[in-house]
């Protein structure tokens, strides 16, 4: 999408749900972020990626989308753009799936998305790497050691779009 207005605050959609393991990955890093950054965001907390969501995301805004993933080293941060996830049949679609799109995977949810709408917000995947999301497990090692630099890969993306 182009005509990006940088008065527009920038949708920060986190996925995650707290009792499923690293699937709290998203919400407890947000959860760090500064204030006054997050007062600059249209903050989403979701448990799992909808279509609903990112066609609610107005045309001119940026997204960022947050979220626990599998298929990439557990503990590892990956930023990846909106674009290369959507269902195109891309590398990054294949080896990048969000742990907590319980129904559809996010390349699907994007794909159609672009489909109904007949575009793609602005913006970015960061993920962080999970081993497990089972019901009632802790963050794995790995993950608890990764949320420092997954929180800051989130504030980056939020700055970068804020920026315009």
């Amino acid at each position: 999408m182009t005509g990006r207005d940088p008065t527009t605050p920038v949708w920060l959609v986190v996925c995650g749900e707290r009792e499923r393991g690293d699937d709290a990955a998203g919400p407890l890093a947000v959860e760090g972020l500064p204030l006054d950054l997050l007062a600059r965001c249209e903050l989403r907390l979701t448990a799992g990626l909808s279509v609903e969501t990112i066609l609610d995301i107005p045309e001119g805004a940026a997204c960022v989308l947050v979220d626990a993933a599998l298929g990439i080293e557990p503990g590892a941060v990956v930023v990846r753009p909106l674009a290369s996830l959507a269902a195109r049949g891309g590398e990054a679609a294949r080896t990048v799936s969000p742990s907590s799109s319980h129904v559809l995977a996010v390349d699907q949810v994007l794909g159609l998305a672009e489909v109904l709408c007949g575009r793609l917000p602005d913006g970015a995947f960061v993920g962080i790497g999970a081993s497990s999301a089972g019901i009632g497990a802790p963050l794995s090692p790995a993950v608890e050691e990764g949320l420092p630099a997954f929180r800051a890969a989130i504030a980056g993306e939020v700055l970068r779009f804020l920026a315009g």
